[in-house]
């Protein structure tokens, strides 16, 4: 069973719009990666369909990219970094954060993320990506999942 990237746009959407601000702008999606021939080609050619504010589109070989394999843990603290813990995070009470970040795995749950490859993708773009950005891809059979985040301020 496959992840349904609609759904959990819907809900990375509203988290977005809860982080929102005047003075900073922030975008949260999920996509499902075109799967090439090996998870370095895939990021590459992913990395390389990205363009500058100009349009211009940068070849995935120019981007310094480094995936870190992190845990299920790793994985959900970074999560609710995203949605509650930056500057400009709304303010909740502890059990709503906690029902937050569930929310968002048991839209995950189709792919069991205990059996996953879970990946933190550190990069230097060639281009002005955000002012603060975080992918993350989740590997599930041959599924490659990019959850995005960034921030522009």
């Amino acid at each position: 069973m496959s992840i349904n990237v609609d759904f959990i746009n819907g809900y990375l959407e509203a988290m977005r719009c809860l982080n929102m601000g005047p003075n900073h702008g922030c975008y949260f999606s999920i996509v499902l990666l075109e799967h090439r021939d090996n998870f370095s080609n895939t990021l590459k050619q992913h990395f390389g369909t990205l363009v500058d504010s100009k349009g211009k589109r940068y070849d995935g070989d120019l981007w310094h990219i480094n995936p870190v394999q992190i845990t299920v843990e790793k994985f959900t603290q970074i999560i609710s970094e995203w949605f509650f813990k930056l500057s400009y995070s709304p303010t909740i009470h502890k059990e709503n954060n906690i029902w937050g970040i569930r929310g968002f795995i048991d839209a995950l749950a189709p792919v069991k993320l205990d059996s996953c490859y879970i990946y933190e993708i550190h990069i230097s773009p060639p281009i002005s990506y955000a002012t603060r950005w975080c992918d993350l891809v989740i590997i599930y059979q041959n599924e490659h999942y990019l959850i995005h985040f960034d921030l522009d301020s």
